[in-house]
């Protein structure tokens, strides 16, 4: 089987598979700051939601490219699954993909995790596609 393309803005894409989970647009899910530990960036969140700590279920991780820890939204990655066959016209298709693709509160139609990527590579600044494998 052929593998496929999928289009993630980002501008961290080996620090995205390393890290091989997804936080909330920005690092915030409800406007919260993160923190230098789990359990602050856990008490910024309960304090943003008005809720008591021992009330919150997210899981918090340090993530990189913020450079604090904050909430995971879900593990994997977000993307958006393309419809061409070739990297030649992926590139094309994701070029011409409407901006924005990070500023969502879902996983997007071309969900994927570290293990089935191929390769990726750059589309412009801040997009990349990713190379996925097929599942049998």
């Amino acid at each position: 089987m052929e593998n496929y393309y999928v289009v993630r803005d980002t501008n961290h894409p080996q620090e995205d598979l390393e890290r091989n989970w997804s936080s909330f647009a920005g690092g915030s899910c409800n406007g919260e700051q993160g923190g230098s530990t789990a359990e602050e960036a856990k008490e910024n969140f309960a304090s943003q939601i008005d809720a008591e700590i021992e009330g919150v279920e997210e899981e918090f991780k340090f993530h990189p490219a913020y450079k604090e820890f904050v909430a995971v939204h879900y593990a994997g990655l977000g993307a958006y699954e393309l419809a061409s066959c070739s990297i030649e016209d992926a590139l094309i298709e994701a070029a011409l993909h409407g901006d924005g693709l990070a500023v969502t509160m879902d996983k997007g139609t071309g969900h994927f995790f570290a293990e089935d990527v191929v390769r990726f590579h750059k589309v412009r600044e801040g997009r990349f596609i990713f190379e996925i494998k097929m599942k049998i």
